[in-house]
């Protein structure tokens, strides 16, 4: 029955209205209820602790009844804004809060008889929680006097008291009861007892749960396997399995990377030893783990002088030395004092009058800090080694100053305090022995030394290649000129030796400083008898050896499994025949004359056993190049070399027919551009003149200087010939005949997503590459350009432009990068990584081309890493440039087909020479191997 007044459809119409009003209700619920939900998500909260005397899962925190060791350091990663609430068994407790690495750390003492600590963090009605169980600590009363009497230095009677059964000591405390028993065997040199005795803790501890103590058992372990079993594959192995532990006990963490970083400095990895230093610095920094956070930048100063970043190192000790608690260990003081005194003063090698930053900088002087070890090793901390080894670096620092007489009475005081010096002092000490003997002009008696030193040095040592290199400079000075230039040969043979363990070795920082002092010496003589085209290959390979042993320091971190275990097992290998060589040089001096026939052949073993390791270890990584692999000049190309010596500079010219050596004065970079082509180039004119194609290999302080911009004729050199800066790296350019084969292209543009102005569409540039000689182009835009599509897309193609941005940085340029979206970039690292790079690549980007120009030594930058990894030309910018010259000099390469870059930019710098509004047309440069 239907009501008064309403009609059928206005009926209906009210009844679809209501509903329609309870779907919308429903969808207004509902989308309420969503944005409820999505604001009730929990926030997202990473914790670490530290501070509790033992840690069992769950995590459960053992704390002691002691108010001093309740003390807890907490460090919270949430929303920046969100507040933190910390409850002691539900009730708010008072705390300490401070900002820490993108965190907050909170410090805490927690009262006695609390069960649990809790962090609330709350943004609006997002709720994030953390909670720790908290119990008393248990001790291990019947192991108290063993640790009482290890902390004392009484390792043999802490190993009496702990000469019982197993079953004695309570389950919970076995575990301890065998670390205490380890570390009492270590201290008494019975590492393969410990060895057992660690292993049976750690596992103890790994059944138990006990973190803390499974971290620091297992850290014992590896310690022995790095420094006295050389067992390297099981310290890797060890490490690799405390995960579980860290993963409860976050105190673990700056423990773990410092091991890890131990173990990869060992093994030569400076960079990835660098990386896990830093990263254990800043794990100590958050938790206040202090003593571990000391080790780690202590270490990371080290590798830095070890990689020739003397400046960065130098700043890492003064910053040590400024951080550094007063209730530190004299002794260990003491020790960061002499080493920092050592590095100020062997590193000559670095021209610190101009810093990277081109700040000026005073010249550290190391003296006193040396004085202020040797006041505290002699006082607070009496040690008659240190105190000889000190003695040692003050000899060194009076001869590099000319005072002879008081580098003789350092090294008399030396040998006093010291007078059975270990082998590392004794080579020292003949090395010094030799070099005061030639200062004072006697040279036999330097020769003396020298032959004494080498018969002492380890074979493939840094003694070895001292001895070497001083008996060399004897016989120089003697005047046997043939019999110096062998000698010197043999040096330059030993430092290709080196390059492979140099971080492995004593004395790195000042290998490195010297690493071209044979060479130079060598050059010199060769030029002297005329044999011209021997120096130039000397000064070649003395040239590319840097960038050889920086390929092989990013090899070590990008080793397969496979090749990891055999270096691992062959470096391992080296160590333990160096150590038998040492063993039986000691047992040699006290042998009766019967029993050295016996040594002797013994020695010559493990010489045998020294050698094969190094071989297997050269096989796991590429085998370094011999003097003999470097080509020669085709017809019309010309070789131009500079090699820098203390005096000036060395220019070897090479047109394939033969090599011409000129001595030229010092020159300064920042000269007039006429005065360095008088200089550089008129020497050479004549092959110059008849050249077509012109290959520099310039050394890292001539870096800056615009070569093929300089005056010639009445233009600039570019005009005259085509201009290639060459690394020299064995591998060779591309040619045209090879190039005609070439089809893919890849253009990536814009990846930061503002150079639109400056590009356009991109669509220009692939209708040039298309029109000249590439069939497939692929082009990548802006938020297309990841790292991880790049990669992909590099290995597959033939020509690679990148047009958007570069940065150089670092001493050495290893930290350069091409920047893409989302802020991710591509390393030099992830270039040497690639397995096929394109065989042309353009950079129109700042500073791609750039390189350290602080070093003698050619370096690497990002258009020079695609060079060593195979590509043969590469066109990059050798410092900042504007979007407008990066954008018409990118359509210019590409006007005729494009077979060979370097010709390709030589025809648009050509063009751009007559355009007033492109003044830094030379920026750009073509590089080859």
């Amino acid at each position: 029955m239907r009501s008064s007044g309403q009609s059928p459809r206005e009926f209906d119409r009210r009844v679809w209205l209501a509903i329609l009003l309870i779907i919308l209700l429903g969808l207004v619920a509902c989308s309420d209820k969503d944005k409820k939900a999505q604001k009730s998500e929990p926030l997202t909260m990473k914790v670490e602790f530290a501070g509790c005397s033992n840690v069992r899962q769950g995590p459960i925190c053992e704390l002691t009844s002691e108010p001093k060791k309740r003390r807890l350091r907490i460090w919270v990663k949430t929303e920046p804004k969100a507040a933190l609430q910390l409850l002691a068994d539900g009730k708010e407790l008072t705390h300490e809060v401070h900002d820490e690495q993108s965190g907050r750390r909170i410090k805490v003492v927690v009262p006695e008889g609390v069960e649990g600590i809790e962090i609330r963090a709350t943004l609006g009605d997002r709720i994030g929680g953390w909670f720790l169980k908290t119990v008393p600590f248990a001790k291990c009363s019947e192991l108290e006097d063993a640790v009482a009497l290890i902390n004392t230095g009484k390792s043999a009677q802490a190993l009496g008291k702990l000469n019982l059964p197993e079953t004695e000591v309570e389950p919970r405390c076995r575990g301890r009861f065998y670390g205490l028993k380890a570390r009492a065997l270590l201290n008494l040199d019975r590492s393969a007892e410990a060895i057992s005795s660690l292993r049976k803790s750690i596992e103890l501890h790994r059944q138990s749960n006990n973190t803390s103590q499974w971290v620091l058992d297992a850290a014992v372990l590896v310690y022995i396997y790095n420094v006295i079993t050389y067992d390297i594959g099981n310290s890797r192995a060890v490490l690799d399995s405390l995960q579980p532990a860290i993963d409860i006990n976050p105190e673990g963490l700056p423990h773990l990377a410092y091991n890890r970083g131990l173990l990869a400095d060992t093994t030569g990895d400076l960079r990835e030893a660098l990386r896990l230093y830093i990263e254990a610095d800043r794990a100590a920094r958050r938790l206040e783990m202090n003593y571990v956070g000391l080790l780690a930048r202590e270490q990371i100063a080290i590798v830095l002088y070890a990689l020739g970043r003397n400046e960065e190192g130098h700043r890492g000790y003064e910053s040590l030395l400024a951080t550094i608690s007063d209730d530190l260990n004299n002794c260990h003081r003491a020790r960061i004092l002499s080493n920092f005194a050592w590095y100020g003063i062997t590193d000559d090698g670095i021209d610190w009058a101009v810093a990277s930053n081109g700040a000026r900088l005073k010249r550290y002087d190391p003296l006193p800090v040396m004085k202020q070890a040797l006041e505290i090793y002699r006082n607070d901390c009496p040690s008659r080694a240190e105190e000889a080894n000190l003695l040692i670096d003050f000899a060194v620092y009076h001869l590099k100053r000319g005072q002879l007489d008081d580098a003789e009475q350092a090294l008399v005081q030396a040998r006093s305090r010291n007078p059975q010096p270990d082998a590392l002092n004794d080579t020292w000490l003949l090395d010094l022995d030799g070099q005061l003997a030639l200062a004072r002009g006697n040279a036999k008696a330097a020769l003396k030394a020298y032959d004494r030193l080498g018969e002492l040095a380890l074979p493939m040592s840094e003694g070895r290649l001292r001895a070497t290199l001083g008996r060399a400079n004897a016989l120089r000075a003697l005047n046997k000129i043939d019999e110096a230039i062998a000698t010197y040969e043999t040096a330059e043979l030993l430092l290709e030796e080196q390059m492979l363990l140099v971080p492995l070795s004593e004395g790195r920082a000042s290998f490195l400083a010297n690493r071209d002092l044979s060479a130079t010496a060598l050059i010199d003589l060769l030029v002297k008898k005329g044999e011209t085209e021997r120096a130039f290959l000397v000064s070649r390979a003395a040239r590319s050896r840097v960038l050889r042993g920086l390929q092989r320091f990013e090899q070590l971190s990008q080793l397969s499994p496979q090749a990891q275990q055999i270096w691992d097992r062959s470096i391992a290998n080296f160590f333990k025949a160096q150590h038998q060589i040492t063993t039986i040089r000691a047992q040699y001096a006290q042998a009766a004359r019967n029993e050295q026939a016996a040594l002797d052949q013994s020695f010559r073993l493990q010489e045998q056993l020294a050698r094969r390791a190094l071989d297997q270890a050269y096989a796991a990584i590429s085998s370094p190049r011999s003097q003999t692999d470097y080509r020669r000049p085709k017809t019309g190309e010309l070789f131009l070399l500079y090699h820098p010596t203390k005096d000036g500079t060395w220019g070897f010219a090479d047109d394939g027919k033969r090599v011409l050596a000129r001595r030229l004065e010092a020159v300064v970079p920042e000269a007039d551009p006429r005065l360095l082509s008088d200089t550089l180039l008129t020497p050479f004119a004549d092959h110059i003149e008849t050249a077509s194609r012109l290959h520099l290999m310039v050394p890292g302080k001539l870096w800056q200087v615009d070569f093929h911009a300089l005056p010639w004729k009445k233009g600039v050199l570019i005009e005259q010939l085509t201009v290639v800066y060459a690394l020299d790296s064995g591998s060779a350019e591309s040619t045209p005949d090879k190039q005609k084969q070439m089809k893919k292209a890849l253009i990536a543009l814009d990846p930061r997503g503002d150079l639109s102005q400056a590009y356009g569409s991109g669509d220009n540039l692939v209708r040039r590459i298309t029109t000249n000689g590439y069939a497939a182009v692929r082009l990548l835009r802006q938020n297309e350009i990841t790292r991880s599509a790049l990669v992909r897309a590099l290995v597959d193609s033939n020509l690679f432009h990148y047009g958007g941005h570069a940065e150089h940085h670092g001493r050495e340029g290893w930290e350069s990068r091409l920047l893409l979206c989302n802020d991710q970039s591509l390393s030099i690292a992830d270039i040497l990584a690639l397995p096929r790079v394109p065989e042309q690549v353009v950079l129109a980007a700042c500073e791609s081309g750039q390189a350290a120009s602080t070093t003698k030594a050619q370096t690497l930058g990002l258009g020079q890493a695609f060079v060593t990894a195979g590509a043969g030309q590469v066109i990059a910018a050798s410092r900042p440039i504007s979007d407008i010259l990066a954008t018409q000099l990118s359509g210019m390469l590409y006007n005729k087909p494009f077979i060979d870059a370097a010709a390709a930019l030589r025809s648009a710098q050509r063009s751009l020479l007559t355009e007033k509004n492109n003044p830094d047309w030379a920026a750009f440069r073509a590089l080859g191997p």
